[in-house]
């Protein structure tokens, strides 16, 4: 491919170097960080993988169950960094109520996707 075919931000290789585009002429080279103009003609090598388009590529989508497992491991999570930073009760009690709000908020917007999704079956 040639270089101007190459998306900003994508990586490639270009003369055996890796190279990451940062905008329609120049280059950042991995390894050293310096940046170099590069001809819009040059050939390069798209470091990208994809599958080819008339493979099926499988799709995982999360249960609900699944989402809100490791929503609540995030939410305890969140809850025993407050403790351990909080020196005045009343501030953790303050923010204890601000997280369980938006865990509410959250979960309730889990709930409310679910119900949409089975309206369109």
């Amino acid at each position: 491919m040639k270089f101007h075919q190459v998306r900003e931000g994508e990586r490639f290789e270009f003369e055996g170097e890796t190279y990451t585009k940062i905008d329609r002429l120049k280059a950042r080279h991995d390894a050293s960080g310096r940046h170099r103009i590069v001809r819009r003609s040059a050939m390069v090598r798209s470091l990208i993988t994809t599958a080819p388009a008339d493979a099926a590529t499988p799709v995982h989508r999360l249960s609900g169950a699944e989402v809100s497992a490791a929503f609540e491991v995030f939410y305890r999570r969140c809850r025993h960094c407050l403790a351990k930073l909080a020196s005045d009760s009343d501030a953790l009690e303050t923010a204890y109520a601000d997280l369980d709000a938006a865990r509410r908020r959250f979960l309730g917007a889990l709930e409310l996707g679910a119900a949409r999704e089975r309206d369109w079956r």
